[in-house]
């Protein structure tokens, strides 16, 4: 049986301020205000109503826990 969740749905905020540069063509990867970014659209959400807010920030971020957050996106929403 699914969540009941908040009628908004599900918010998966990403916010990279270094990603690796061997896949950006000599570029060094560095980024600024990203995980800024995260914080200040996490707010607006949390106005509107949104209650199930997931965020990752740089370190934390990675393949895997991306993955994991979407899986938990899938488990817990309903169509439409």
């Amino acid at each position: 049986m699914k969540t009941d969740v908040n009628k908004k749905g599900y918010c998966l905020l990403i916010g990279l301020n270094q990603v690796n540069p061997d896949y950006y063509e000599g570029w060094n990867g560095k980024l600024s205000c990203c995980e800024k970014d995260v914080e200040g659209f996490s707010t607006i959400l949390t106005k509107e109503g949104y209650l199930n807010i997931d965020t990752l920030l740089t370190m934390n971020a990675t393949r895997e826990n991306v993955s994991n957050s979407l899986q938990h996106a899938a488990d817990i929403i309903d169509s439409g």
